[in-house]
């Protein structure tokens, strides 16, 4: 799977689905617990999507419902991602801006997540697809279901904007590295192998075309600056 997305439809509704490709990628709309009446023009755009697109209403009302609800599945199927080394582009297609600060939260996991307005044709600028199988299921109160299985696919988020504007060596990536990480809580650091291998990836590729991020993460546990224990990390420092 290239892309998910995740749609706020009680703010926004006549999105072009028909963008959507079927055969790389989902969507996954919210509709609010009084949203009993869905356009015709709408049916039909999600309806070619057979298997790609997923209803979930929600089972009550209250303030801010609907986001929790995402935030709830966001954080589920990144939980799955970590667990399996799955890859994919996240999206929330919402115009409220709540979601921002979340948001930015998890691109600092090194996981790529973005909010738009729209869904956009994205499919010329993609990497080669992914082969992925995903389930979601919408049976009030119970949880979403997600089974994935997944060729890694390693995606670019924009470097720090503290770099260098040279060509870094390894040595400088780690030192750069380190003392960017070092701003952060622990509890907050990317936590797996994969998730950190992402992370260095997406600060440091486009100041170092040659970089080879797995290098960068053995030069860690080579100063002993990280230790592993079944891929899961402990910053020593």
């Amino acid at each position: 799977m290239n892309k998910l997305y995740f749609v706020d439809f009680e703010n926004l509704q006549d999105l072009a689905y028909e963008e959507i490709d079927p055969n790389n990628d989902m969507v996954v709309i919210f509709v609010g617990h009084a949203q009993t009446k869905i356009s015709f023009d709408i049916v039909k755009k999600t309806q070619k999507l057979g298997k790609a697109v997923e209803w979930i209403q929600m089972g009550g009302s209250g303030r801010n419902s609907l986001d929790f609800h995402i935030a709830y599945y966001l954080g589920y199927f990144i939980a799955s991602k970590e667990s399996t080394s799955t890859e994919c582009k996240i999206f929330i297609a919402s115009g409220d801006s709540d979601y921002d600060v979340l948001i930015k939260h998890i691109l600092s996991q090194g996981h790529y997540c973005e909010r738009v307005k729209s869904i956009p044709n994205l499919t010329k600028n993609l990497q080669e697809p992914v082969s992925t199988s995903i389930k979601i299921s919408n049976q009030n109160p119970d949880p979403i279901a997600i089974e994935t299985k997944v060729t890694p696919m390693v995606t670019s988020i924009a470097p720090s904007p503290t770099v260098s504007s040279k060509a870094l060596s390894n040595n400088e990536v780690l030192v750069h590295l380190l003392e960017m990480l070092a701003t952060v809580d622990k509890l907050k650091r990317p936590r797996t192998e994969t998730t950190l291998i992402n992370f260095i990836n997406s600060r440091y590729l486009k100041k170092k075309p040659d970089l080879k991020p797995e290098e960068i993460f053995n030069l860690l546990r080579k100063f002993k600056k990280i230790t592993l224990n079944q891929k899961r990390i402990s910053y020593q420092f």
